[in-house]
């Protein structure tokens, strides 16, 4: 998973400066704009537990990799000052951040049929499912999914929704969650 996203309507509101927070005037932030590029990678092997003509369960394990970058580049009026005098900040700049956050992770994947149908020569209907958990340098990520599908004795196309976590993967980034809908396809050799 990948996103680049961006924007020109943030806002400085503070400069953390030796333990202390410097506040700064909304009319001396002139422009800023920050940038953040954010790439996921889980990869897992896994094992048949059970398997019939109901479906299938598997158990898995592998790792998952957030790799963030962010930048916020400004322009103020006037330099910003701190408690003791000194600048904390200068009139013109960029602040960064980028971390890779790897966790192992363990969890179950699988499908249940719940219908045999003459649609599309005579291909099933199931439901999918994928839950993992992990921790490593996060103190825990996890995704799950659930949605409908139909199996053809090739093609295999499901919808659901997918949700995906990291909790407290660093100062910088404290928590990360994405959800949304899903679609999928799998072929069977």
């Amino acid at each position: 998973m990948y996103f680049d996203t961006s924007t020109t309507a943030s806002k400085l509101k503070s400069v953390d400066f030796a333990g202390a927070s410097v506040p700064v005037a909304g009319f001396l932030a002139t422009s800023t704009s920050t940038r953040s590029k954010t790439a996921i990678w889980s990869l897992a092997g896994g094992y048949t537990l059970a398997h019939d003509d109901w479906g299938n369960v598997d158990v898995i394990g592998g790792f998952r990799l957030l790799s963030i970058s962010e930048r916020t580049d400004f322009s103020l009026a006037a330099d910003v000052v701190a408690p003791n005098g000194s600048i904390a900040l200068n009139r013109f700049g960029g602040l960064s951040v980028s971390r890779d956050i790897w966790n192992g992770i363990v969890g179950v994947r699988g499908r249940v049929y719940i219908a045999q149908s003459n649609f599309l020569s005579g291909g099933r209907v199931f439901v999918p499912f994928y839950f993992d958990v992990g921790t490593g340098a996060s103190d825990v990520t996890w995704q799950a999914f659930a949605g409908i599908g139909y199996q053809t004795k090739r093609l295999g196309l499901s919808i659901g929704y997918r949700y995906l976590s990291f909790e407290k993967g660093s100062a910088a980034i404290p928590h990360l969650a994405l959800g949304g809908p899903i679609v999928a396809a799998n072929l069977s050799f």
